[in-house]
This record gives structure tokens, sequence and C-alpha cells, in this order.
């Protein structure tokens, strides 16, 4: 086990090596039998994987960067959202104290039906919150 730690520096790179060859491998072939030399049919196929790989490598970043200069706008909606969230069901969240069956309207009551009600209100609210987190921001 020592062993492979220390070899683990030289191993890890030949087992990398080893799998990107047998990936390319039938690419190789294919070009090599399309009557192209073995070499530049290796050549042409290593640039070709750079590419892919530099081209995978970037759609992240741009969408990433994408994601940061929306953020503002998607944080400024969400907070819209939220306030008029509140403002459309105020006694949901000035409500503090949980329903008894006994107590006054006036008391902060409110029937268990209604409770009910509130709960599934904020389930709707919650999944429209999260669909418009979720859909990009398309203005530029």
């Amino acid at each position: 086990m020592t062993m492979l730690y220390i070899g683990r520096p030289i191993i890890l790179p030949l087992i990398f090596s080893l799998i990107i060859a047998v990936v390319l491998h039938p690419v190789v072939r294919l070009f090599a039998r399309r009557k192209l030399p073995r070499v530049a049919a290796i050549a042409i196929v290593l640039f070709l994987s750079f590419v892919v790989i530099a081209g995978l490598g970037n759609a992240p970043v741009y969408q990433a960067s994408r994601f940061s200069q929306s953020l503002p706008t998607l944080v400024e909606n969400l907070t819209r959202l939220i306030n008029q969230a509140i403002a459309w069901r105020p006694n949901v969240w000035a409500s503090t104290r949980r329903a008894s069956t006994t107590g006054s309207p006036a008391q902060g009551w409110t029937h268990p039906h209604q409770q009910r009600r509130d709960r599934a209100d904020l389930v709707t609210l919650g999944s429209g919150v999260v669909t418009l987190t979720l859909i990009p921001c398309t203005s530029s």
C-alpha cells in the first residue's frame, strides 16, 4: 500500500494516459484506414480531443460568468416577489402563536382549515419562487 502512495505521481498519469489511448484508438484506426499516415492521424485526433476538452471546459466558465452578471437582477426580482407575498398574506407572517381551539379571532386565533389553506398558499408561493429563480434572465 505504501508503494502505491509513493508511486502515485507516476501511476495516476499512466492510468489516465492508458484510458485516453483506449478511448482514442478507434478514431486513430479510422483515420489510418482512410489512407492517412498513422502519425498524422494521431496528431489530428489529439488536436481534436484538446479542442473538445477546451470547449467542454469553456462552457461552465461562460455560464458562471453569465450567472454572476444576472445575479443582481435575480436577487432584486426575488426580493420584490417575497415582499409582494408578505403584503399579500400578512396574517400568515404576522401570526406567531399556534392556533388553539379556544380563543377568538381578535386574539390571533385562526381556524385549522384556514391554516391548511394558508400553508397550501405558501407552498404554491414557494414553488413560484423556485421557478422564477431557475428561469434564466435573458435581459442584456
